[in-house]
C-alpha cells in the first residue's frame, strides 16, 4: 500500500510532463536540430515562397540562424550537395557561414504543406565557407512553420539575380548558375559555372559605398576552381545601388585570395 501511494503521484507527474512535451511539439511552430550533438533551437522561424516555385525555410536564435532553400515547394525528399537548387546554410554568432553548397551532403523531407504551414525533417553536413571544417546537423525537424506569402502574393520585387561576372587572373568568368540566400541580417550570393564559383557575403542592410573584403567577418568573399576554394585576404566590395523595398542590389568587387588568385572587374546585379 505504501509503495502504491508513492507510485501514483509519480506516475501522474510523468504523464503530465509527457503531455507538456507533446503539446510543445505538436501545437506550436518549431524548428530545431542537434548541431554537433548540441541542441540548436530557433526563436523566430518563417517560410517564403519564391517566384520560381522554391521555398525558403528560415529560423534564428539570438545569435545564430539557419536557412534552407528547397527547389520545389511540394511534399517529398530533396538532397543537399548536388546543386545550389537545394541548399542549407548556417550562420554563427561571429558571422562565419557554413553551407552544403556542392561539397556538403544531407537530405530534407517535406512531410506536409497545408493551411499555409510547412512541416518536415532534415539532416546535413555543411562546410565552413563552403570548404574546410564540417558542421553536422542531425535530427532536425520543423513543424507548422508559417508560410508568410502563401496567399499567392509572392515577391513584389522587380529584379532577379541576372548576372555575375569577373576577371580571374587572365580569363573572363561569366557565371551561369546563381543563388542568393537571405540569412536574416546578411546576404550570401553565389555565382557558379561547372568548374568555378564566386561567393560574396555582406550585411543585408548594406548601403552605397566601399567595404574592405577579408576571409571572414561581415564582408568576405571566396573563389573556387575545381573544388579548390580560397578566401579573400584583401580587396574591396563596392555597392553601386541598393533598393531595400524592391530588394534589388548591384555592385562591383575586386580581391586577392589566399592562393594568390586575382579576382578583378567583378560585377553583380541581383534580387534577394
Amino acid at each position: 500500500m505504501f509503495k502504491h501511494n508513492i507510485l501514483l503521484p509519480l506516475l501522474a507527474i510523468v504523464v503530465l510532463f509527457a503531455s507538456c512535451v507533446t503539446d510543445t511539439e505538436v501545437n506550436n511552430p518549431a524548428l530545431q536540430a542537434a548541431k554537433n550533438d548540441k541542441l540548436f533551437k530557433t526563436d523566430i522561424r518563417k517560410a517564403i515562397l519564391g517566384n520560381d516555385g522554391s521555398i525558403t525555410i528560415s529560423g534564428s536564435s539570438l545569435s545564430e540562424s539557419i536557412n534552407i532553400i528547397v527547389s520545389d515547394a511540394q511534399e517529398g525528399t530533396y538532397t543537399f550537395g548536388n546543386s545550389f537548387n537545394d541548399v542549407a546554410t548556417f550562420l554563427t554568432f561571429d558571422q562565419i557561414f557554413y553551407t552544403t553548397g556542392t561539397g556538403g551532403n544531407g537530405t530534407i523531407e517535406i512531410t506536409d504543406i497545408s493551411n499555409n504551414e510547412i512541416s518536415g525533417s532534415f539532416r546535413f553536413n555543411a562546410l565552413k565557407n563552403g570548404s574546410g571544417e564540417i558542421l553536422n546537423f542531425q535530427k532536425g525537424w520543423f513543424y507548422k512553420i508559417p508560410i508568410e506569402n502563401a496567399s499567392g502574393d509572392t515577391d513584389s520585387r522587380t529584379c532577379e539575380l541576372s548576372s555575375m561576372t569577373a576577371t580571374i587572373d587572365d580569363h573572363t568568368l561569366t557565371t551561369d548558375s546563381h543563388l542568393v540566400q537571405n540569412l536574416g541580417d546578411f546576404l550570401l550570393a553565389k555565382g557558379t559555372t561547372p568548374q568555378e564559383e564566386i561567393t560574396l557575403f555582406f550585411p543585408i542592410n548594406i548601403t552605397v559605398g566601399d567595404y574592405p573584403l577579408s576571409s571572414s567577418g561581415n564582408y568576405s568573399a571566396t573563389y573556387e576552381i575545381n573544388n579548390d576554394r580560397a578566401s579573400a585576404v584583401s580587396g574591396t566590395l563596392t555597392i553601386v545601388s541598393h533598393d531595400i523595398e524592391t530588394q534589388c542590389i548591384t555592385g562591383d568587387f575586386n580581391y586577392v585570395t589566399t592562393t594568390g588568385v586575382q579576382v578583378t572587374n567583378g560585377h553583380f546585379e541581383f534580387g534577394y
